[in-house]
């Protein structure tokens, strides 16, 4: 029946407490297509440490089903959160103890058989689900048709960026799961033509949807303001970046081209980075810091409430994005919707996610980052006009045409008949790029 709601089970897996591109991407999915209740029936699949919590963060949201199998995942001694980072810290020669244990602790609960498709379809079949959308990487055994977000394929650019065990995982998942998907779902052409090149995945199956980001968007009062730049210092002008600690963030470059404009061309930008603070690259970038005598310059806030995240969009003088490696950058659509210039990397899909809103430079080079800051510092007008042009950016991310396209692609996947607008909607999504 064509006006029939299509059941989507929304693999949400993730850690709400932990906010990052992946968290952010799954979320907004929620909030911009949960309520399309009388098309998209939508159920949100949570690791039941993190179902309550879930019920909690969407209100009157899509119903939530607590997943009890396992997921296939790599071993990782990694820790994100701010509580055991501090913790990490404070241990001093037996940080390295600390790592195995959590290593260990991981790797016991890896060993745990993965169920087989028919269970997994037996407990989706009890919410009638038609089709799975695996909003990140991870997935779990089914036959259900389903859509695949990979985000991006950056283990294939970058190898050195990843553990080997991180490398084997994605590996196994990502091209089978992009092969096997009804639907691969990316925010970019570039990401479409790099999933075609190094899976073969053929065009007609992996639909673009470029949406916007959920965050920065808190209603702060102008007393809270007035608090928030005082207690975080935001009276100087300062460049904003907004990114976790992952070594192809490139922070390490961007504080050496900071050190050389100071050293070098006289000149001082403050930045100020907001975003997860992961080891063992936030303790090089301390480092850095500390050696190149940028204390009174760089400053890491790790993650920040909404409100003061809000206000650090709104205070920045621009936004300084260094990534070597992005599939649809969140925090750049978080800065056009703030009306930032972008100062930013011309590598990946970079260039296609600022249009005109942006100065460009090579996130490898050290120099090319420091002279085109410098070019940004001495050009106020030039950041000015960037400014105007950011929102008319942000208008190719609008979320009601991408929920309807979603929707296309859903009721293709669960084999439904299309309206003539979601047949043409389709259309564009798989199309060859304009």
């Amino acid at each position: 029946m064509r006006g029939a709601a299509v059941t989507v089970a929304l693999n949400g897996q993730i850690n709400p407490l932990n906010p990052g591109g992946t968290e952010s991407s799954v979320m907004s999915i929620v909030k911009h297509i949960g309520p399309l209740s009388d098309k998209i029936d939508l159920k949100f699949i949570s690791l039941p440490a993190f179902s309550y919590t879930f019920t909690q963060i969407m209100q009157e949201g899509p119903e939530v089903i607590d997943w009890p199998y396992p997921m296939s995942a790599p071993v990782s001694n990694a820790v994100s959160s701010e509580r055991w980072i501090k913790v990490r810290r404070r241990l001093g020669p037996t940080k390295l103890l600390f790592d195995y244990l959590v290593w260990l602790y991981r790797y016991i609960k890896a060993q745990r058989p993965l169920p087989s498709a028919a269970k997994c379809d037996a407990l989706l079949g009890k919410y009638n689900i038609d089709v799975v959308h695996f909003g990140w990487p991870g997935t779990f055994p089914t036959n259900l048709p389903y859509i695949y977000e990979p985000h991006d394929l950056q283990h294939r650019h970058y190898p050195e960026f990843f553990s080997k065990e991180v490398l084997r995982w994605r590996d196994k998942i990502y091209g089978p799961a992009c092969l096997g998907a009804a639907f691969v779902v990316c925010g970019s052409w570039w990401t479409k033509r790099d999933i075609m090149k190094q899976y073969g995945v053929p065009s007609e199956r992996i639909a673009v949807i470029p949406r916007s980001s959920v965050n920065a968007r808190a209603e702060v009062s102008a007393e809270r303001e007035s608090e928030i730049v005082k207690e975080y210092r935001l009276s100087d002008s300062f460049g904003l970046y907004s990114a976790m600690t992952f070594a192809h963030k490139n922070h390490l470059r961007l504080i050496r081209a900071i050190r050389y404009l100071r050293d070098e061309m006289g000149i001082r930008v403050n930045l100020v980075c907001t975003g997860r603070v992961l080891k063992p690259v936030c303790d090089a970038l301390e480092a850095e810091v500390k050696q190149a005598g940028l204390g009174d310059q760089v400053r890491f806030l790790g993650s920040v409430p909404g409100d003061v995240l809000t206000v650090i969009y709104k205070r920045a003088a621009m936004m300084v994005f260094p990534s070597l490696f992005e599939g649809l950058s969140q925090s750049l659509l978080e800065g056009l919707a703030s009306g930032l210039p972008i100062v930013g990397a011309h590598q990946s899909s970079i260039p296609e996610t600022i249009g005109a809103a942006g100065m460009l430079f090579d996130g490898e080079d050290v120099k090319s980052i420091a002279l085109t800051l410098a070019e940004a510092v001495r050009s106020p007008d030039k950041l000015a006009k960037i400014s105007q042009v950011a929102k008319e950016e942000m208008r190719r991310y609008d979320w009601e045409r991408a929920a309807k396209t979603f929707q296309a692609v859903y009721r293709s996947a669960a084999k439904q008949s299309l309206s003539p607008e979601q047949v043409d909607l389709l259309a564009l999504a798989t199309r060859m790029q304009p």
